[in-house]
């Protein structure tokens, strides 16, 4: 065999062991530990490109996530979930103050949650895309779209829209939501979806009886968020 087939072999071949390695970097980031809780969640989300790795073979879980990665996400997960999301600009959406502002690689996901009533701006007229998210924003989030996959589960059997309040833990976990040692703080507007994420196995409390609602939401829990719908389906 002549050098320069030898030497063609050789490259594709490491060609080939590089395209592995940064495969397997991007599936098992360095600094998502082998069982940590979050772990499988993180698995999930990359495996689906549900969420992407934040540098080379890193996923960053605790950092917090913006309005606009949130909504990104989701809208990802619609599309795995089979709805049919509206990703269309309207004029409602173009008139919000900051719309110039929104990043073009997240407006699919954006106008899909505008559009969608998932996420939407502020009585002021700001979406706030680039902010990061507090827990009782992701609450609203959550709640809003987990009434849609109900909606649509709903349709199949009874034929009518789901009532959060109707579900039977609905009161156990309103009364959840009111022992905790900070319910003062969370907001009036916020303390429906909070029970019904509680209610729905959404979210839940810290372990000293907070629910910490202005607390920043972290990837690792927006993965696990995820990977809890893919579960529900």
């Amino acid at each position: 065999m002549e050098f320069k087939q030898v030497l063609s072999y050789f490259l594709t071949g490491a060609a080939l062991l590089s395209v592995t390695t940064t495969a397997l970097a991007a599936e098992h980031p360095v600094d998502v530990q082998t069982g940590a809780w979050y772990q499988p969640a993180v698995e999930y989300v990359l495996e689906n490109n549900l969420m992407d790795i934040t540098q080379e073979d890193t996923f960053t879980p605790d950092n917090a996530v913006t309005r606009q990665a949130v909504a990104d996400a989701i809208y990802r997960d619609a599309q795995r979930q089979g709805l049919e999301p509206d990703i269309s600009v309207g004029k409602g959406m173009m008139q919000l103050h900051d719309y110039a502002q929104l990043e073009e690689s997240y407006l699919p996901g954006l106008a899909y949650c505008f559009n969608a009533g998932i996420l939407t701006g502020d009585n002021k007229g700001y979406l706030h895309a680039t902010e990061t998210i507090t827990r009782e924003e992701f609450a609203a989030v959550l709640a809003r779209y987990d009434q849609i996959l109900l909606n649509r589960a709903a349709a199949e059997t009874t034929g009518r829209p789901v009532n959060v309040t109707e579900f039977a833990n609905w009161y156990e976990a309103e009364a959840e939501m009111r022992a905790f040692t900070d319910y003062n703080t969370i907001s009036a507007w916020a303390r429906e979806s909070v029970t019904a994420c509680l209610a729905d196995n959404l979210l839940h409390g810290n372990a000293d009886g907070t629910f910490a609602p202005q607390a920043q939401v972290t990837r690792a829990e927006l993965a696990q968020i995820l990977y809890h719908f893919s579960r529900k389906a």
